[in-house]
């Protein structure tokens, strides 16, 4: 019933756009719960996720994710492109700077 609805939806689009997590990202080292990607995983579905930002008051990202049709790899890995691109290189959020610069 969920792949009919969601097979359904795309005839009126071309990308669902859902969060990528329940939440930020966790202290630490972590994505967060992937529960939100469970839909597009288990009905095979391309998905991709990309970081719409940094939450002010941990500094840590919050994603966002975009889900396609069946079989468009293509059409998704342009609309995320698209997506950054209109959004711009987004911070990086201070604890993988610190792993970055080696503290």
């Amino acid at each position: 019933m969920l792949r009919e609805g969601t097979l359904r939806a795309f005839a009126k689009c071309d990308f669902l756009y859902t969060p990528a997590a329940t939440g930020p990202a966790p202290k630490g080292h972590g994505s967060g719960d992937n529960v939100m990607n469970a839909p597009f995983a288990t009905m095979g579905l391309p998905s991709s996720t990309f970081n719409i930002g940094l939450v002010p008051e941990t500094q840590l990202p919050l994603g966002a994710q975009l889900g396609a049709k069946p079989l468009d790899e293509v059409g998704i890995i342009r609309a995320s492109a698209w997506c950054e691109g209109v959004l711009g290189r987004q911070p990086m959020p201070m604890v993988a700077a610190g792993i970055a610069a080696g503290v």
